[in-house]
């Protein structure tokens, strides 16, 4: 009985990041957002200043075509200018600092776990990719 209830309770768990999973690669609608930019294309209305992302332009279009990320940049930029970094190429010096970061943490980790058994292996670059992607998004939420 336990371990019918153990395959359950791993079945409702795999689901569940399934479903997590699909949901973050969904486009979100923003239909408040499309009418107001369909206001200002009709009436040639000046923007505040804010450039709409387009995919497949440089490298922010590139990390921009990966699912959530444009929203993630969007935000980030937020927290920039609420830290008082006014520049406008500060999100992408941001950004390739994230991605540095990251793959530091990873190889560091795939260095240190290179005479390690594939499982092990595996935990240890779950945990140096949590925290290599986790870490500079929460010291900039504390300077923001």
């Amino acid at each position: 009985m336990g371990i019918f209830l153990f395959f359950i309770a791993a079945f409702a768990t795999v689901t569940a990041l399934m479903w997590c999973a699909f949901q973050l690669t969904k486009d979100r609608e923003d239909p408040l957002g499309d009418r107001l930019d369909a206001l200002q294309n009709a009436t040639m209305v000046v923007g505040s200043g804010k450039v709409k992302r387009t995919k497949g332009k440089g490298f922010m279009g590139a990390i921009a075509s990966v699912p959530g990320a444009e929203d993630w940049i969007k935000e980030n930029e937020k927290r920039l200018k609420q830290a008082g970094v006014k520049s406008s190429s500060a999100i992408v010096y941001y950004t390739v600092f994230n991605l540095i970061f990251l793959a530091l943490l990873l190889g560091g980790m795939a260095f240190i776990q290179r005479n390690n058994n594939f499982a092990q292996m595996i935990g240890g670059m779950v945990a140096a990719f949590l925290i290599g992607y986790i870490l500079p998004n929460f010291v900039l939420q504390k300077f923001a």
